[in-house]
């Protein structure tokens, strides 16, 4: 059967056009998506004939770019399942475009972050599916899994002193650098940015289950540095803080990062100043801070912030490791801020 054929008028157009009316409630539900199926092409057996049979001068590409539409939402691991079982099968053998999903889309953009979440959700969905449609059942294995496609990878995993657990497709779908960059173009939205926030911290989310590999990937987009990608970086620095095996390297890949340099060492002390202030009657926060800014070599910098109680606490703790004389660091800093003496003198006691 040809849908181009003179005994049956709908066209390409015309199926793209069909598909792109029925919105969400395509594939709201199993039996709804038989029914549309069934109501466009009629009862085929479709265990035989094949979507390029039907249709061979069909741009399933062009299927693809017609879910950005105010009606497109996926709701479910059954939505994303059936969903991704029509087009990969019905683009086959051509390679998924999987470029499309990671490119911002013009329109429906809450759209295309329910898409990007339940790919996010479940990575695991690659177990038989049945789709019954009429008295036919079509059996088909159906695996989608962002690192099995064309991506860029996240660099320098070579200077983790712990690998990420490939085993574990919830941490190494964040080995995909497209898939963070889109999730971050998207949390630029004001209208998507709680909802991005959510997506990462929910468990298993990335900053559960590797800040450490989300962290190296926020660091290498491609983007500017932008107040959600900050908040998420400062976020990050005090999980890694917390104990996590890998603070060290990651804190040092960032340290000599050539972009963004500066604001990213910026982001590093203040976060380690929040993060201490966070409860600074817990001497080991201090003392990790310390251990890991003496790593950096960065301990004359982060003394140098404008955070004065913090400061000094850091360089009282600081000159009794021997890394620098107390007398002459509370000489300099009354020199230079001779306008806050007072202030100074009162942490001081």
């Amino acid at each position: 059967m040809d849908l181009a054929s003179p005994g049956d008028p709908l066209s390409n157009n015309e199926l793209i056009l069909r598909i792109q009316k029925l919105g969400s409630s395509f594939t709201s539900s199993i039996e709804i998506c038989q029914q549309q199926i069934l109501a466009i092409l009629g009862d085929i057996p479709l265990d035989t004939i094949s979507t390029a049979r039907l249709s061979p001068t069909l741009d399933w590409s062009e299927v693809l770019q017609t879910l950005d539409n105010q009606h497109f939402f996926v709701k479910s691991k059954n939505a994303l399942q059936l969903l991704m079982i029509i087009l990969i099968t019905g683009i086959a053998p051509n390679p998924f475009p999987i470029g499309l999903i990671y490119r911002l889309w013009a329109g429906n953009k809450g759209g295309q972050l329910s898409l990007l979440s339940q790919i996010i959700h479940h990575p695991d969905v690659d177990s038989k599916s049945t789709v019954k449609f009429s008295k036919n059942n079509i059996f088909l294995i159906f695996p989608f899994y962002v690192l099995d496609y064309p991506h860029h990878p996240v660099g320098n995993l070579g200077c983790l002193k712990v690998f990420p657990d490939d085993s574990n497709r919830a941490v190494g779908m964040w080995k995909c650098l497209d898939l963070v960059e889109i999730i971050f173009r998207l949390g630029d939205i004001p209208a998507l940015s709680n909802q991005i926030l959510t997506l990462l911290r929910r468990s298993p989310g990335p900053m559960a289950l590797c800040p450490d590999l989300l962290f190296l990937g926020v660091l290498q987009i491609s983007m500017p540095m932008t107040q959600f990608r900050v908040h998420v970086l400062k976020y990050l620095v005090s999980v890694l803080l917390s104990g996590h095996s890998n603070a060290v390297p990651v804190f040092q890949f960032a340290w000599n990062f050539e972009n963004h340099r500066v604001q990213m060492r910026q982001i590093l002390f203040g976060s380690m100043a929040a993060y201490y202030s966070q409860n600074p009657e817990d001497q080991s926060r201090l003392t990790r801070i310390l251990e890991i800014t003496h790593e950096l070599k960065g301990l004359s910098e982060l003394l140098s912030i404008n955070q004065f109680p913090f400061v000094i606490d850091m360089a009282i703790l600081a000159a009794r490791r021997d890394f620098l004389k107390l007398d002459k660091f509370i000489e300099d800093k009354l020199t230079e801020h001779g306008e806050r003496r007072k202030e100074i003198m009162i942490i001081l006691e």
